[in-house]
């Protein structure tokens, strides 16, 4: 198995789809930064943006304690999604297919509400 772990924040409030059969889907991005100096002493900074995707019981909890700002660690199977665009350029993007995740304690942006997801930790 191919496996990435990312620990960083959450981009955005999850979106959960739920389907007529009763299972839900659940998706979201991290982000992680790189901090460096360069060679000329200037400070740079890089922002890489995941697409996480959650299936199965680990949903519940994405619904239920995930928001965006919050501070985790996830570890999941990339799947390269590749398609054609409406004007005939190939595209393509990676999504981590979620099996873990942890909830950071005190993960939460400064100014928003307290954390209510210290120590959770649901590995599917």
């Amino acid at each position: 198995m191919n496996k990435h772990f990312i620990d960083g924040r959450v981009g955005n409030d999850p979106e959960i789809h739920a389907f007529p059969d009763g299972s839900k889907v659940a998706n979201f991005s991290i982000a992680t930064t790189k901090r460096w100096t360069d060679s000329d002493g200037q400070k740079q900074e890089r922002t890489t943006w995941h697409s996480i995707k959650a299936t199965g019981g680990v949903v519940g909890v994405v619904e239920k304690y995930l928001k965006k700002g919050d501070k985790v660690t996830v570890m999941g199977e990339p799947f390269n999604h590749e398609w054609e665009s409406s004007d005939g350029s190939k595209r393509s993007r990676t999504v981590v297919h979620l099996k873990e995740i942890e909830l950071q304690p005190n993960g939460r942006n400064e100014g928003s509400e307290t954390n209510h997801n210290q120590g959770v930790e649901a590995p599917f």
